[in-house]
């Protein structure tokens, strides 16, 4: 008779040095064609890890794995996989799909015929009493979890059916109709076999073969009749319980020993590797469906990623980098005029020109309060504000045209120190404000500037015009853009991955017979269509905010982003893969954009740093990015540009690199 599975002398271990532990100890099991094989052990017997390594999960340390009399790392595996269905412990299936999607998606992804699907479908779907077909999974109970769970292990008709304790959560009714189903497949179908696992000795009384594994071993392998009339008892249950004590006493008897097969000692490491076409339309459209379904039923998360640059953009430009208002300018005026009578006159013979200096300075900017006492005046900068103190001989200083000027004479200000933006600002303002004041004297007095220059404490330092130069919103919000788009690319690929873990699907659909770098091309496919739409609402945001930027290369913006959103997506891709829970990944996330932060050059210029740290924070993907972005937006710089195409050079070898790096890690670790 042919055996649809076979295990010679299958040896696993787990740990190392004296944590080592032998979790399969030599163990031979067979399943012969149209039976049924329930294998019974404990938790820790070792059940699990022997399904897991029958499967390709994990490797053997030593033997062989035979599935319908070929070995499994054959040119063939691919035929293999299609010919097993697997149903694991807990439903592994997508909570965002349907009932009926779940199952198309599967029915695809093994190459299965639609016509075929058709039929089967609707006659598992009446056996096993499936919820409707637009039901989500995520809505199901956890009964209803398990018959969508079975129905796609089935759905392909396979010829080896691997059900890991199936009837766990269901009632003894769907669990009548689960074994009578398997007894008319094995029946009309004599080509399956069934391999089931399960902690209930009654279950296994309804096999053809029951075998009984207790710390690696296979203590006996029989027709449950025969186990109970030889142990000489009434039922599976107290057989298995004797078998447990004579165990644990080194007492079983030696006709229920494991007899060993003459199958020599092989080996040969087990690998389930598909040999599928990486470019296979069936296979690929399916995995990308399903994930464009998860986009489309989780809309928070949708809306979430794609709106928080926009809503960052506005939210930075409404609260970052704007000109301050109303500061508070405590003034004092030792020439003892009224300024704000309106009876005071500009001559150049009064001392009406400090309320001319006055005047000139911005009332959109400042909020002035005149004081009479100069303690008075001088709270206002104790306080965070801004004081200035006009000496009783400004304007007689300031009208001299020979000999040497008094410094006790220029006007003081006195500014808080502790909030350094507004302190640049309103000195920058000041400055201006004193500017204008000396050409307003100029005109009224027809007298050289020479002598005006020098009559504020400051005005030795030098600035550029303002309207001349980025102010900082637009240098401020250019940079933040931009690592925004890059993080939350980071934060959606990371989930879309992790999803897999959360619904436990990922290795489902490894052992459905897709490809692993199937499923990579179809993250990298989510990742540049989000890229694609945060290009596009750059584009539009910045053609309603043109005065923003100065923009002469469309095509280089909107490659920059589509590159910078791609890495994001490759950095989060990667991060799910290496961090095992949610809350790891989460942290990890936060680090990655607190670097991204530090690193983009807003918070203190690149100049600024030390020659290594400056290296290092240019060559992030945040670095010359956004140099090359801010030099297209207010430069009008094209990608020929070296400032520009560093920025394309870097992003490019970030993404090859990452994606390199993906592979290198899932060649090696197929299964998350």
């Amino acid at each position: 008779m042919r055996n649809n599975l076979e295990i010679k002398c299958a040896k696993k271990t787990f740990g190392s040095g004296k944590d080592k532990k032998l979790i399969l100890n030599s163990l031979n099991l067979t399943i012969p064609i149209g039976k049924i094989y329930c294998l019974l052990g404990a938790s820790g017997s070792g059940k699990s890890t022997l399904i897991s390594c029958i499967l390709g999960v994990k490797r053997l340390d030593s033997g062989c794995i035979k599935i319908l009399q070929e070995k499994v790392t054959d040119k063939h595996s691919l035929r293999l996989i299609n010919s097993i269905g697997y149903m694991p412990q807990e439903p592994a299936l997508s909570p965002t799909m349907t009932v009926k999607e779940t199952l198309e998606f599967f029915a695809n992804i093994s190459q299965m015929n639609m016509s075929l699907f058709d039929n089967r479908y609707k006659m598992l779907a009446k056996m096993f009493k499936l919820p409707a077909d637009d039901v989500l999974i995520e809505n199901l109970s956890g009964g209803e979890k398990k018959r969508v769970s079975l129905t796609v292990a089935l759905i392909h008709d396979p010829e080896l059916l691997i059900l890991d304790e199936p009837t766990i959560g269901l009632d003894i009714v769907i669990c009548q109709k689960i074994w009578n189903f398997l007894r008319q497949s094995i029946n009309s179908n004599c080509n399956l076999s069934v391999l089931m696992t399960t902690h209930y000795p009654h279950e296994a009384e309804k096999a053809h073969i029951c075998g009984f594994m207790r710390n690696g071993k296979l203590l006996v392998e029989d027709i449950p009749k025969n186990i109970v009339e030889s142990l000489n008892v009434h039922n599976l249950d107290e057989a298995i319980l004797g078998l447990c004590n004579s165990e644990s006493n080194d007492e079983v008897p030696l006709n229920f020993m494991q007899i060993s097969r003459n199958a020599g000692h092989y080996k040969e490491i087990v690998n389930l590797v598909s040999t599928r076409k990486l470019l296979e339309m069936q296979t690929l459209s399916a995995l990308l469906v399903k994930k464009l379904q998860w986009i489309k039923r989780t809309k928070k998360l949708t809306f979430m990623v794609i709106l928080l640059p926009i809503i960052q953009f506005y939210l930075m430009c409404l609260t970052i980098g704007r000109p301050l208002t109303d500061i508070a300018l405590g003034i004092f005026n030792g020439e003892n005029i009224n300024c704000t009578a309106g009876n005071f006159t500009y001559d150049c013979r009064s001392k009406g020109l400090s309320c001319l200096f006055i005047d000139t300075i911005s009332d959109k900017v400042f909020r002035k309060i005149f004081h009479t006492d100069f303690d008075d005046a001088f709270m206002e900068a104790r306080v965070g504000n801004v004081m200035m103190d006009i000496p009783s001989n400004f304007t007689d200083e300031l009208m001299k045209t020979s000999g040497q000027k008094d410094t006790e004479n220029y006007i003081k200000i006195y500014l808080d120190q502790t909030n350094i933006v507004q302190y640049q600002f309103a000195k920058f303002e000041l400055m201006r404000a004193y500017g204008d004041f000396i050409g307003n004297v100029k005109a009224k007095c027809n007298r050289s500037l020479i002598y005006y220059q020098n009559q504020m404490i400051f005005t030795n330092e030098n600035s550029e015009k303002f309207e001349e130069s980025i102010d900082f919103q637009s240098s401020f919000v250019s940079t933040m853009y931009l690592v925004m788009i890059v993080i939350s690319s980071t934060i959606m690929l990371a989930l879309s991955v992790n999803q897999y873990k959360y619904e436990m699907t990922w290795n489902r659909i490894l052992l459905s017979g897709v490809d692993v770098y199937q499923l990579l091309m179809t993250e990298i496919s989510l990742s540049f269509i989000l890229a694609t739409v945060h290009a596009i609402q750059t584009e539009v945001l910045l053609y309603f905010h043109e005065d923003l930027a100065a923009i002469d290369d469309y095509v280089s913006l909107f490659g920059l982003v589509v590159f910078s959103s791609l890495i994001g997506g490759m950095i989060g891709i990667l991060g799910a893969i290496l961090f095992d829970n949610f809350i790891t990944l989460s942290i990890a996330m936060c680090s990655i954009f607190y670097v991204f932060i530090t690193g983009c050059g807003w918070l203190s210029p690149f100049e600024s740093m030390s020659k290594y740290i400056q290296l290092l924070m240019k060559i992030l993907p945040s670095g010359l990015p956004t140099i090359s972005f801010r030099n297209v937006l207010f430069k009008g710089h094209t990608i020929t540009n070296q400032l520009v195409y560093n920025g394309f050079i870097l992003l490019m070898t970030w993404i090859l690199g990452t994606i390199l790096l993906i592979c290198v890690i899932l060649k090696n670790r197929r299964y998350i």
